[in-house]
């Protein structure tokens, strides 16, 4: 395919994206078989809870770190990071905003993996169609919760409990919008709230 993907760029003076999103794809299969295959290795290891959590917050700060990095490489990304300070020691609240793809990953590459801070995610039940995030997401203390459910209970209760137990080198991470940002979904936000100034958090969902 690559081949192909080189000749429609040139043909189309692309700058070789397609090259560069198919060269990402198999960036990620790598990483995904990789990943699985490591994380088998350590369920075969055992070797304790806390050792067990150990390998598989370093097998998510690889696996997440790794698809970052190929992903400024590859895509020309620029990072700046400022306040770097305020990461530790902990526990630490990281409330980040959802703007793209690449944002799944920033905190896992840019606070755990150089400070090691063990974040805490809610995340979309959706995403545990990715057998990584499935595995090794189920093994650490996160938060998979369904969005538009009209049960939130057992959702809030979950979040709730990331509090629980953390210590310096911990912290939760939480996407607010629960979604990638865009001015329709802000706008439409902002209309429920003006409408229902009284609404709680679990109410809007």
């Amino acid at each position: 395919l690559l081949p192909l993907c080189a000749l429609a760029d040139l043909a189309g003076r692309t700058r070789f994206a397609l090259c560069r999103a198919l060269l990402m794809v198999l960036v990620y299969l790598a990483y995904e078989l990789t990943g699985v295959a490591v994380a088998t290795a350590l369920w075969l290891r055992g070797g304790g809870e806390a050792r067990s959590l150990d390998g598989n917050y370093r097998l998510q700060w690889w696996w997440a770190g790794g698809l970052f990095d190929a992903t400024r490489a590859l895509f020309g990304l620029r990072v700046e990071v400022t306040g770097a300070q305020a990461v530790a020691p902990g526990p630490v609240l990281v409330f980040a905003r959802h703007a793209s793809v690449a944002d799944t990953l920033l905190a896992a590459a840019l606070l755990s993996r150089p400070y090691g801070v063990r974040l805490r995610y809610v995340l979309k039940r959706e995403l545990l169609w990715d057998p990584c995030l499935d595995i090794v997401g189920h093994r650490l203390p996160n938060a998979f919760v369904r969005r538009g459910s009209r049960d939130t209970a057992g959702d809030v209760a979950a979040v709730r409990g990331l509090a629980e137990g953390l210590g310096e080198r911990d912290g939760v991470l939480i996407f607010p919008e629960g979604t990638r940002a865009t001015p329709a979904l802000r706008a439409r936000a902002i209309e429920r709230l003006e409408a229902s100034p009284t609404t709680t958090p679990e109410q809007l969902g």
